[in-house]
């Protein structure tokens, strides 16, 4: 692994956490509020595919969306790693 490429690895990762993240606060600060609207709907999709693991019913108490949040932290790592592996891939074949 060289430089390059863990260096892409975690600013991929890293912009995709804080997006992630940002969106997720978003979801719950409304649903804490009482503010949640049709409109909001687009934005569950930056959350797939680890929201295909919360229930439809769930309660959003401050540890569970903690630990959801560290889910997406962990997930949008792994999407970053098969980001950065894409050019490689594309480097090599002829």
């Amino acid at each position: 692994m060289n430089g390059s490429f863990a260096r892409r690895v975690v600013t991929i990762g890293t912009t995709l956490s804080c997006v992630r993240i940002a969106i997720f606060s978003v979801l719950v600060y409304a649903e804490w509020t009482g503010r949640q609207s049709i409109s909001l709907v687009p934005l569950i999709l930056g959350l797939y595919p680890e929201a295909l693991f919360a229930e439809n019913d769930v309660a959003w108490t401050m540890w569970a969306a903690i630990g959801f949040g560290v889910l997406l932290i962990g997930g949008s790592f792994l999407l970053a790693l098969l980001l950065a592996f894409i050019p490689q891939l594309a480097r090599r074949r002829p």
